[in-house]
This record gives structure tokens, C-alpha cells and sequence, in this order.
């Protein structure tokens, strides 16, 4: 891998970093000061576009706190890949989509839960 390449991929890894620790107080900032408009649905579309990888790693670590290590690295992979591109295909839809409500759900969010998160998750 050249410099070139080699500068744009650790940039994107520190830019996608930097922006899921600050996404953290989004959801609530966003819906306590806009409510659900397309502003909120940008920001929610950037940050499943950027973050949407992380579900591989979650989905890994949900699984075999669940059902053990061989799940982990099995079923809990499979899911993080398809749960990964799915969140990464709806981030941007709905950032090239947010100036128009969808007809189902307006502004809301698409897919729940509408940011990923690691709440839930026992030991983190």
C-alpha cells in the first residue's frame, strides 16, 4: 500500500472514531432541540454511513456472550456482516434521502436501534 492510500484509510478509521464517540449525546440531543426533521435524519444517515462497520464487532461480542465462543465467531460474524451493511446502506440513503420524509415512518428513523450502541452490552 502506498503513503497515499495508507494516509486515507488511517484519516477515515480516526475520523470514524472520533465521530462515534461524539455521537453518543446525538439522539438526545438532536431530538430534545429538532425533533425528527431531516437535520436529525442527516446526522442519523452520517452516522450509520460512518459507522456501520462497528456492527461487526458488536454483533461478535453479543453472540458469544450469549452462546459462547464458537457462535461468536460464526453466527455472531454472519451477523455483524449483513447488520453492518444493512445500517452502512441505510446511512446513506438516508443522507442522499434527507431533504424528503419517508412515507412510512416521516423522518423517523428506518431501522431500530436508530444509532448503534454499546449500552447494552454487559461489560462495556
Amino acid at each position: 500500500m502506498n503513503k497515499t492510500a495508507s494516509r486515507w484509510v488511517v484519516s477515515a478509521v480516526i475520523g470514524s472514531l472520533m465521530l462515534s464517540a461524539v455521537q453518543a449525546g446525538w439522539p438526545v440531543q438532536a431530538e430534545a432541540s429538532m425533533g425528527n426533521g431531516p437535520i436529525q435524519k442527516l446526522g442519523r444517515g452520517a452516522a450509520n454511513l460512518t459507522t456501520g462497520w462497528m456492527e461487526l464487532f458488536l454483533q461478535v461480542f453479543k453472540t458469544t456472550e450469549k452462546s459462547g465462543s464458537l457462535a461468536g465467531m460464526s453466527v455472531g460474524l454472519g451477523r455483524g456482516v449483513v447488520l453492518g451493511l444493512g445500517r452502512t446502506l441505510v446511512g446513506a440513503i438516508e443522507v442522499v434521502t434527507f431533504p424528503v420524509p419517508n412515507p412510512t415512518v416521516g423522518y423517523g428513523p428506518v431501522i431500530e436501534p436508530e444509532f448503534i450502541t454499546f449500552r447494552d452490552a454487559d461489560r462495556w
